[in-house]
């Protein structure tokens, strides 16, 4: 199965290059932000899709708690690049999370779930659902709420045009980049 950070598709990675930067990149955020957040730190994904990052996150040790919010549903190119259904998706969500007993699945939209949780709750947070600006404007907003001060706010796939304005306009161009377009600030 072609999946988007442990089987890449070839044509997403640098030409020339066999390495897979949708995976070396996320590697790299994570080893970054192990020397900023203490252990036991509470993590935050929205828009967990296969669960890729949701098992690097939490085989690296720093969080003890991990909430991950995807309803599993709605527009999704890669589904249909690669002919993958919403209920592939998450049987290879649950396949990914399965050694974890600290990683929570909401089976939602965020902004449905997102009241649940006291300012301040999370050490981390990662965005990575729709790329509307509308959406990731939400969720940025959502997340600087939710995620406590001197915590980290990231997201995936800053080389669209929706999510860098979305970003750019909350925090500048004063933003951490990784190779795989993933983003990351310090609140």
């Amino acid at each position: 199965m072609i999946t988007q950070r442990f089987n890449a598709n070839l044509e997403w990675r640098k030409s020339g290059s066999n390495k897979n930067y949708q995976f070396l990149g996320f590697l790299h955020l994570i080893d970054y932000i192990s020397n900023l957040l203490p252990d036991n730190s509470k993590a935050l994904e929205i828009g967990s899709y296969m669960g890729e990052s949701a098992k690097i996150t939490a085989a690296s040790g720093i969080f003890n708690e991990i909430v991950c919010i995807d309803p599993f549903e709605g527009k999704e190119s890669f589904n249909n690049i690669f002919n993958h259904t919403w209920e592939d998706v998450e049987a290879e969500f649950n396949n990914n999370i399965k050694y974890f007993d600290f990683i929570n699945h909401i089976k939602d939209y965020s902004y449905n779930v997102i009241n649940n949780y006291d300012n301040g709750y999370f050490d981390f947070a990662y965005i990575d659902a729709s790329h509307e600006y509308e959406d990731v404007l939400r969720d940025i907003k959502d997340c600087i709420r939710v995620v406590k001060k001197g915590g980290i706010i990231a997201g995936h796939d800053y080389s669209w045009d929706t999510v860098k304005q979305a970003v750019t306009e909350n925090f500048g161009n004063n933003i951490k980049q990784f190779k795989d377009t993933s983003w990351l600030i310090i609140k």
